[in-house]
């Protein structure tokens, strides 16, 4: 008489196997919105520099459609990262416009930003570069 037992259980497992591996779920691919910013940590900028360009639209190929002044005080809207020569370069998109993130330093609050202005224009008039 043969042993039963082994056949079963290899049978069994074969089953379990064979549907529990099935290829048919499939992860959904999450589509990111143009702008990359998720968090909401710093949402506002200080300028840093004498004048900035305003772009409208973010990389070098972007026309000059305004200019800010050092101390200025606006709210982020957007970033995105731009291909420089071989390095990636970020851009700030303000109410504005878009200006490089070398220009600029971020803050969480508006309060925040503006009590950094005033104390960058005493300590850098805007007359100083």
């Amino acid at each position: 008489m043969c042993n039963t037992r082994p056949v079963i259980f290899f049978i069994l497992f074969s089953f379990v196997l064979f549907f529990s591996c099935s290829g048919k779920s499939k992860i959904a691919e999450i589509e990111f919105p143009p702008t990359y910013m998720v968090e909401t940590r710093e949402r506002f900028v200080v300028v840093t520099h004498p004048y900035a360009a305003l772009r409208d639209q973010p990389g070098e190929t972007g026309v000059t459609i305004g200019h800010c002044r050092k101390g200025d005080v606006f709210e982020v809207t957007g970033t995105r990262f731009m291909e420089s020569g071989k390095k990636q370069v970020l851009w700030i998109c303000l109410e504005g416009g878009w200006i490089l993130r070398s220009s600029v330093m971020l803050f969480s609050t508006r309060a925040q930003a503006e009590n950094a202005s005033r104390a960058f224009l005493e300590e850098n008039p805007p007359g100083n570069i």
